[in-house]
């Protein structure tokens, strides 16, 4: 397992490109405006010697965990999202009108958006240019996901459980956009959550609701055993809520049985798929 580390910056930063040069980390400003992006694994030697740099100025970096073929066959669980946020969910109304009586319940907490039922079908403006791609979350909206046609067959037609589809409509919610349907899960998992690690940076509760947040630092995820024990469908939602400032989300779980028909019939085109630490 290894952590890939990524950065922009300044490059009018003086102080930090030196760094750079001496260490002989390669970075490029591809938009020709001064701001250049730097990639670098945590097993790369000179990252020791860049981290307290970037520790002491507060540098935004954005960090991935890369996982091992080998971790990936043995995990039992895996967290699943989306990669690819595409538009916005419509109509775009005042007062986040697509979600309002329209796609969901209007009782939610409007600070965060925790508690939301949905009662309606999400609408959009127009189909996905899919290409290669079988899933997508919405702007706005990434903890649901979206897939289409050629997905929706193959885990119909398997004997995978714990999740339904529903029909995407236009803004008028008159008719149903072809070639693009709504993956609903069916089940929870139980709270798990291990947080006393360096996998959560802030646990943070919602200022009007109350309900904690998890922010997490990118380096995976750790549960307890017992939060997937009797569960008997193949995906499932996390009972927790995932996020910051003025957003929460769950995450979707899948197991070993949906993320081999997944990885088989190569719909993992833009997923971000990872193992989740059991204990």
């Amino acid at each position: 397992m290894d952590y890939k580390h990524r950065f922009g910056f300044n490059t009018q930063e003086l102080e930090l490109t030196e760094i750079l040069d001496s260490l002989g980390i390669a970075y490029e400003d591809r938009s020709n405006c001064g701001i250049a992006v730097v990639e670098i694994l945590e097993s790369d030697e000179r990252w020791s010697t860049l981290k307290p740099h970037l520790d002491r100025t507060d540098q935004l970096v954005l960090t991935t965990p890369i996982y091992t073929q080998v971790e990936m066959e043995n995990a039992e669980w895996y967290s699943l999202r989306s990669s690819w946020h595409w538009e916005y969910p419509q109509p775009n109304t005042d007062n986040f009108g697509y979600e309002r009586n329209i796609t969901y319940s209007d009782n939610f907490c409007p600070e965060c958006g925790a508690h939301k039922v949905q009662i309606g079908n999400f609408r959009i403006k127009r189909a996905p240019k899919w290409g290669r791609k079988c899933f997508l979350s919405l702007n706005w909206v990434h903890d649901v996901l979206f897939l289409n046609e050629h997905a929706k067959d193959i885990l119909q037609s398997s004997d995978l459980n714990g999740f339904h589809f529903m029909k995407v409509l236009d803004t008028k919610g008159e008719k149903a956009i072809e070639g693009i349907y709504q993956l609903c899960t069916e089940g929870f998992a139980q709270p798990g959550i291990i947080s006393n690690n360096d996998t959560v940076r802030t646990v943070q509760a919602c200022m009007t609701c109350g309900l904690p947040k998890y922010s997490m630092t990118g380096r995976g995820i750790v549960y307890k055993k017992s939060a997937f024990e009797g569960i008997c469908t193949d995906i499932v939602e996390s009972t927790e809520l995932f996020g910051f400032a003025h957003y929460a989300g769950r995450k979707t779980f899948i197991n070993k049985r949906f993320y081999e028909v997944v990885v088989k019939n190569k719909l993992d085109n833009k997923l971000e798929i990872e193992p989740v630490r059991i204990v």
